[in-house]
C-alpha cells in the first residue's frame, strides 16, 4: 500500500488538504484523489481503497487520529509524537567511550 500511495503522490494523483472549520481551533486532514483519465492510476486508487476497506469511488477521505474508525469514508491513523521518535532513535545510538 505504501508503494501505491508513493506512486500516486509522484503522479500527483493524491493530495492532502488541511481544513479548519470556521470558529474552530482544530484542523482536519483530508486525503483527496482528484479525477484523472489514467487507467493505471485508477487501478492503484481502487487497490488502495480495497486495502483500506473504503467505499468504492470515494474521492475525499477525512484522516483522524485513532486506531480504528469503522467508517468507509475516513481513515484513522495512530502516529507517534516527536518525543517518541526521538526516544526510539536515542535507543539505538552508540556513543564512543572516551579514551
Amino acid at each position: 500500500m505504501v508503494q501505491l500511495l508513493r506512486e500516486s503522490q509522484l503522479a500527483d494523483a493524491v493530495q492532502i488538504r488541511i481544513e479548519r472549520p470556521k470558529g474552530s481551533d482544530s484542523e482536519s486532514a483530508i486525503l483527496v484523489f482528484p479525477r484523472r483519465e489514467d487507467a493505471q492510476l485508477d487501478a492503484g486508487r481502487t487497490e488502495i481503497g480495497s486495502i483500506l476497506h473504503l467505499k468504492p469511488g470515494v474521492r475525499e477521505l477525512a484522516v483522524y487520529y485513532g486506531g480504528y474508525s469503522g467508517k468507509d469514508d475516513e481513515i484513522a491513523m495512530m502516529t507517534r509524537s516527536m518525543l517518541q521518535i526521538m526516544l526510539e532513535l536515542g535507543a539505538i545510538v552508540q556513543v564512543p567511550r572516551p579514551t
